[in-house]
């Protein structure tokens, strides 16, 4: 998976194998991606293990979310969202969380529903 922007279209685009890429990949839009997957957890449509954390040395992996933070930026064609990670933080938890889900999602086909986490549905 290989991280981009992608302000239209699917979150997950399958970009099979080419010449000058003789490997296929799924282009991933990273801010889109980050915001469903967090929306999920904090509505508990994902669930986790118990809370890891056991001090600054062994900060466990569930609070490598409070690593990341969504930037909005103003640009001349509307507001991009960016996610970035804070700095001498470690998000690798948080990208391979992204990347299970995401191939769960796009292999079986079925995505996620946020008005139906939320218990908005009819």
């Amino acid at each position: 998976m290989v991280y981009g922007i992608s302000a239209k279209g699917d979150i997950c685009i399958h970009k099979p194998a080419s010449e000058n890429h003789p490997r296929g990949f799924y282009y991933v839009d990273k801010a889109r991606s980050l915001q469903l997957l967090c929306s999920l957890i904090r509505l508990g449509a994902i669930r986790f293990f118990k809370y890891d954390y056991k001090s600054s040395e062994e900060p466990g992996l569930i609070r490598e979310f409070m690593a990341i933070r969504e930037e909005k930026i103003e640009t001349v064609s509307g507001q991009v969202y960016r996610i970035s990670r804070r700095p001498g933080k470690s998000c690798d938890f948080v990208d391979a969380t992204n990347y299970a889900s995401l191939g769960i999602w796009h292999t079986n086909n079925r995505w996620p529903n946020l008005i139906t986490a939320m218990g908005m549905s009819d």
